[in-house]
Formats: structure tokens, sequence, C-alpha cells
């Protein structure tokens, strides 16, 4: 016999979250097409190779402006994915996308599954500039301290151009080190992959992390427990 049973593995849940607001018309979403490409491109690499992960690459994106919406219909396998050219309009509400992050990111939301999940990857393309002011600020401490799910998680923000905001994306993300540029893309392969047995663990005694160096691939040494934390 030829065939391998290949057995259920756990979902890594990889989600996009996309500023569409009128300051991201042109240019600024041009590039969100290119990145969504190339971020495609090294996904469908990394799930179609069996050896690279044990998990399945899941997608959700979710976009905002004066109002959020996830545009994918919970989340969606690599393979049955495609990416669309957004439309701009409104003004940047950071309010209103963390919401929604609090509200998937949940086992009422879209972390229902029987074979369980990794901690998300979070990837923030944004410019950065909130309209609404400090609000966000609190909303976003807020949804750190009431999900384990975004607490846990490990968020990048991806430099759009030379006036993004970078101090906000690196509240969004984890870090400074967190906040990269479109040629830095193959990190999220390396944490997707070769970071996968140190930051993404099956369930078990739940551990606070402690704060260490991103980039050596330590700082998401983390272990789960319970439903949502």
């Amino acid at each position: 016999m030829n065939d391998i049973q290949k057995f259920p593995r756990r979902v890594l849940p990889i989600i996009f979250v996309i500023e569409t607001s009128a300051p991201m018309c042109g240019a600024k979403l041009a590039k969100v097409d290119q990145i969504m490409q190339k971020m495609i491109g090294i996904l469908k690499d990394v799930s179609e190779d069996d050896q690279n992960i044990d998990a399945e690459l899941k997608i959700g994106v979710l976009q905002f402006s004066a109002y959020a919406k996830w545009i994918t219909p919970g989340l969606v396998s690599v393979e049955d994915f495609h990416w669309n050219h957004p439309q701009a309009d409104g003004m940047p509400l950071f309010v209103g996308m963390l919401d929604e992050l609090h509200a998937k990111l949940s086992r009422n939301g879209y972390l229902n599954s029987e074979t369980g999940f990794y901690v998300p990857l979070i990837v923030f393309l944004t410019t950065g500039e909130a309209s609404d002011c400090g609000d966000w600020e609190e909303k976003l401490e807020w949804v750190r301290a009431n999900n384990g799910w975004f607490r846990h998680s490990l968020r990048f923000a991806i430099v759009l151009d030379d006036e993004a905001n970078r101090e906000v994306l690196a509240k969004l993300s984890c870090s400074e080190e967190t906040v990269i540029e479109e040629n830095q893309l193959e990190i999220l392969k390396t944490m997707i992959v070769l970071g996968n047995p140190q930051m993404l663990f099956p369930r078990r005694k739940k551990i606070e992390p402690e704060p260490q160096p991103l980039l050596d691939l330590k700082i998401f040494d983390l272990k789960m427990l319970g439903e949502d934390w």
C-alpha cells in the first residue's frame, strides 16, 4: 500500500487585519495587494509540504475603515483563499477592528474545531494613523486583558510606506521588532516553520510568557489551557 494515512492536525489561524480607509487609496492599497499575493504564495508553499509543519494553515481576513468586516466566512484553507483588491472608503477606526478580533478569536467565533488550535498569527496591514485617537489604545488593553487568544497570539505589522506610524504599529503588534518591511516577509515563514516547535505548543498547563527578544524564536514559548483562557 502506498497510501499514507493522514491524521487530523491542529489548525494554525493566520489572520490578516487590513485597513481599507480613504487614506489608503492608491499606492498604499497597491502595496497591500503586492504583500498579500506574496504572503499567499509563502503560505501555499508551506501548506503543500506536509514535512514543513504539523499544523493545518487556515486564513481569516478582517478589513476595517469606519467599520470592520470579515471578508472570509470563518477560517478558510490556504488553497481555497482568493485575494481581491479592496475598495478604500471612510476613516480608520481601530476600536471596531479590535472589537471584531475579540469577538471572533473565541470558541464562539472562528476558533471552533474538534482538532484544536495553535495560537494565532495576526498580521496588521495599516498606516497606523487611527482616527479614534486614545480610545483605541484603551480598547487594545481591554482586549489583551480579556482575550487570551489575542494576548498569546504572535502579532506582526508590515510597514506600507515611509509615512507609517511605527510607534502605533509596534503597539498593535508585539514590539518594535515585530514591525517589519515587505522584504522581510520570509520572517513570517520562519515563525511558522522553524519557530513552530517553540511557539506553538499543544494545549497544556497555562504559563504566562516572559517577554524575550523575538527574532531568536523564543518569545512565544507558550503553553495553552482551557476554552478561551
